[in-house]
């Protein structure tokens, strides 16, 4: 992974010009090349990847994460670079910063099981891509992103994609719901408005189209599991057309909710 202020130079400077005799040119040169056919590595790399999975673990599901980073840039000649809202504020300390936008895709695989008989999943990355607002919306390029990787793997086999509050709205809605082996679990926020599931009330008229609000600690939390109280409930968001579980996550202090 690359880090803050780290590029192919610094790469280059740290490993690859230490274990080979050819310029830092090069590497630019070939990357230019690798950028024409960059789906077709991607599958490929995947292809690959889907074949660590072990004997044993065939039956498991595989998890698609979807997230999005910035990355500074100390410069305004680069395409695509502009002013972006970090919300975690952790590059550069400020909220506002002049940087690269990428979605990024990542695949974690079960590759082996524990003591406990309970799987161990690995996380490794399949497509980093630089958003350009003016080719395609987030939503777009990620939904494309997730399709091409869909190409590659079995109908049969259970898929979750895991994002954050950013994702679940157009084009990545309307491609999950249709899909019988893809479910999404998002890390939502926790203003996120929740509906009962409506009544029917036998009047004449619109029936309602939402029941009562649930507020977050309406929430029962009737599970336990390695510290964290766990309560699930069932019921409409404006963010879903559908019935959803929503699945509040307390621990101590914290509290967390997802959607799936």
């Amino acid at each position: 992974v690359i880090g803050d202020r780290h590029s192919i130079r610094h790469l280059f400077e740290q490993f690859l010009g230490r274990v080979t005799k050819h310029s830092l040119n090069t590497f630019y040169r070939a990357l230019a090349v690798i950028g024409d056919h960059l789906p077709q590595l991607e599958v490929r790399n995947l292809t690959y990847l889907l074949t660590l999975i072990s004997t044993t673990c065939q039956d498991l599901p595989l998890l698609l994460v979807l997230d999005d980073t910035v990355q500074p840039k100390f410069g305004h000649k680069f395409t695509g670079v502009k002013y972006l809202f970090d919300h975690a504020a952790t590059h550069t300390g400020k909220r506002l910063v002049n940087a690269h936008d990428f979605v990024t895709l990542g695949l974690m695989i079960p590759t082996q099981r524990d003591q406990d008989d309970q799987p161990v999943y690995t996380f490794l990355p399949l497509a980093t891509h630089l958003y350009q607002a003016e080719q395609a919306t987030k939503y777009q390029q990620a939904a494309q992103m997730i399709k091409t990787t869909l190409k590659s793997i079995a109908s049969d086999q259970q898929v979750f994609l895991l994002c954050d509050s950013w994702y679940p709205k157009a084009e990545i809605n309307q491609l999950v719901m249709p899909q019988p082996n893809l479910a999404m679990i998002a890390n939502v926020r926790k203003d996120t408005a929740m509906f009962g599931l409506p009544k029917r009330t036998g009047k004449r008229g619109r029936p309602r189209k939402y029941g009562d609000q649930i507020h977050l600690g309406n929430i029962a939390l009737n599970l336990c599991s390695a510290g964290d109280q766990i309560g699930i409930v069932r019921c409409l968001t404006r963010l879903m057309p559908q019935p959803v579980y929503m699945i509040r996550v307390q621990r101590k202090t914290t509290c967390r909710l997802f959607m799936a």
